[in-house]
Parts: C-alpha cells; sequence; structure tokens
C-alpha cells in the first residue's frame, strides 16, 4: 500500500477520534452505534415482556376473586332463600297455636271493651 493512503486513513479515524467524544456525539449531532441500538430494542423487548407477564397474572388474580366473590353470593342467596322459608314457617298459625299451647296460656272467652268518652286523657 502506498504512504500517502495510509497517512489518509489514519488522519481520518484521528480526526472522528478528535470529533466524537466518549458517548457517540458528534458536532452537535448524535451517533447511536449498533450496540447501543440493540441494547436499546432488547432492554424495551424485556420490559414489554415483563409487564405483559404483570398483567396477566393481575387478570387472572382479579378473575379468581371475581369467582370467589361469585360464588359467595350464590351461597348467601341459597342461605336467604331457606331464611325466608323458614321465618315464614315460623310465622305460621299452626306454629303460633302450639307455641301458645307449650307455654300453658288460656284463650280468652269473654272479652269487654271499656268506652270512654272524656275528653281528658287517660292516666
Amino acid at each position: 500500500m502506498p504512504k500517502v493512503l495510509v497517512e489518509r486513513k489514519y488522519n481520518s479515524r484521528r480526526n472522528n477520534v478528535r470529533n466524537c467524544d466518549r458517548f457517540g456525539f458528534s458536532s452537535g449531532r448524535m451517533r447511536i452505534s449498533l450496540i447501543s441500538l440493540s441494547t436499546l430494542v432488547l432492554a424495551a423487548i424485556l420490559f414489554s415482556g415483563l409487564f405483559y407477564l404483570y398483567q396477566v397474572n393481575d387478570l387472572a388474580t382479579k378473575g379468581f376473586e371475581i369467582k370467589e366473590a361469585e360464588s359467595r353470593i350464590e351461597s348467601l342467596q341459597e342461605e336467604r332463600k331457606k331464611l325466608k322459608i323458614k321465618e315464614t314457617e315460623l310465622k305460621s298459625m299452626y306454629n303460633l297455636e302450639r307455641e301458645i299451647k307449650d307455654m300453658n296460656l288460656v284463650n280468652c272467652s269473654n272479652i269487654s271493651y271499656i268506652e270512654y268518652s272524656s275528653p281528658l286523657a287517660m292516666k
């Protein structure tokens, strides 16, 4: 190789190094190296993957919680129906008469009402 070409290559490399600092900036314009771009893309893919996994996990957890709440609501509705039936049974006339007999209460045969026509209140 002729000596002139070698010096030009060497000088052009020195000028590039002189014009660029450690971070790849050259005369006000940013130079992105292939390694930096690859690292940036890899970091973006990694972040996106982790974010996706977080979202899927969060969605699955919330779905599980919703299923538990729905089953709890169903069981409470069934319990409510049973309690309504029990209430109706306890309020029935048959049960009331049976309770009256169990308490040894007596039916009244003579009922007398007091009529008071005075405008004063009774004490």
